[in-house]
């Protein structure tokens, strides 16, 4: 178990339907980011590269670490 301090936010590239996006990985499996944004109203891009290129992904971790992890599992 980490703790709060350790947390770290995993992603994926998957393939779901034929096409390959990022998703998050959490406990309950991996959350495509296309899935987060249709449930958190959030802009997010939704494909890795996109994902760095636009320097995203500093705030999504800051979202997961000030309580994203824990949302992921209501979704």
């Amino acid at each position: 178990m980490y703790t709060k301090e350790e947390i770290i936010m995993r992603l994926a590239t998957i393939k779901l339907n034929g096409m390959e996006m990022a998703g998050i990985v959490s406990k309950n499996g991996i959350l495509p980011i296309h899935a987060l944004n249709a449930a958190k109203g959030t802009a997010w891009k939704t494909d890795m590269m996109s994902l760095i290129q636009e320097q995203q992904v500093p705030g999504l971790t800051a979202w997961y670490n000030a309580g994203g992890q824990e949302e992921l599992e209501s979704i």
